[in-house]
């Protein structure tokens, strides 16, 4: 066996030792950047949800219909065309 087959195996198992660990290390900081993207998401969106369901309160369906009957005529021209006036 020459230098060079000594040298790669060498250069191998260097590789099998060391390799692994700095894999597992971009596999643990790659799912540490994904929880904390989910951390944050989890945070400011529910926060975000709670400002908008605190500034718009749910309706009962009663005051809905309510609110959808109309108090006065509606404005404007009439739908069948422009009416005169009253003298």
């Amino acid at each position: 066996m020459n230098n060079f087959h000594r040298l790669y195996e060498e250069e191998e198992a260097a590789f099998v030792r060391e390799g692994n660990q700095e894999v597992l290390q971009n596999i643990q900081g790659t799912l540490h950047f994904f929880r904390m993207l989910g951390d944050v998401a989890d945070v400011y969106l529910s926060g975000m949800l709670g400002v908008l369901t605190a500034s718009n309160p749910p309706v009962s369906d009663s005051q809905s219909a309510a609110s959808n009957a109309p108090d006065q005529p509606p404005r404007g021209p009439a739908p069948d065309g422009p009416q005169e006036p009253p003298r």
